[in-house]
């Protein structure tokens, strides 16, 4: 048999502008999946940076970071940035962690204002329980508690929402392929 890959959307092209026949880079080369950036890499990396600007940013900072966005490459850099801004010359805590976050999402906010208000309610709706939890999504106690109508209507939504690149399903769950977006959502 042969073993499909796919590109994330965090890479250079989402994966639709490779695999459907009517996008311009159809086909454009060979799909290789690639893994999440191990933590221990990115507390060297991040940690090294940090020190050669005069930022003391502990170890624990850096995991909740990470965490925070969701060890995706482009939203840890980003975070790390804005981080980075509040703080030369400084000491990172939680309330700098917290401010780095909130000017993220505002700077963001706009972006989620437009894709927001291009959404079907069944879509928002949709977004709006997946952003508080992601399990049994399908199930009849999922779909009651955030009035969500009917599992056909649920899996439409969610289909459009992943061929939106909005989400991806990994490890059984439906993840935001923007955590930043879901942290918006639940403000």
């Amino acid at each position: 048999t042969t073993e499909i890959y796919t590109l994330s959307l965090h890479d250079a092209l989402p994966i639709c502008m490779v695999t459907r026949r009517e996008r311009a880079f159809y086909n454009f080369g060979k799909l290789v999946k690639l893994e999440k950036i191990r933590e221990v890499e990115w507390i060297s990396s991040i940690s090294a940076k940090m020190k050669d600007s005069g930022i003391r940013f502990g170890e624990e900072k850096i995991k909740d970071l990470i965490t925070i966005a969701e060890n995706i490459p482009y939203y840890v850099q980003y975070l790390a940035s804005e981080v980075w801004e509040l703080s030369v010359g400084a000491h990172v805590d939680g309330d700098m962690l917290d401010i780095a976050v909130t000017r993220l999402i505002n700077n963001q906010a706009d972006y989620y204002t437009t894709l927001w208000r291009n959404l079907s309610v069944q879509q928002q709706n949709t977004l709006r329980a997946l952003a508080t939890e992601n399990s049994k999504v399908f199930s009849k106690d999922f779909i009651d508690r955030h009035r969500l109508g009917t599992p056909s209507g649920v899996q439409s939504a969610i289909n459009v929402l992943m061929n939106d690149g909005i989400l991806d399903f990994h490890n059984d769950e439906y993840i935001f392929e923007d955590p930043f977006f879901r942290q918006w959502l639940k403000a």
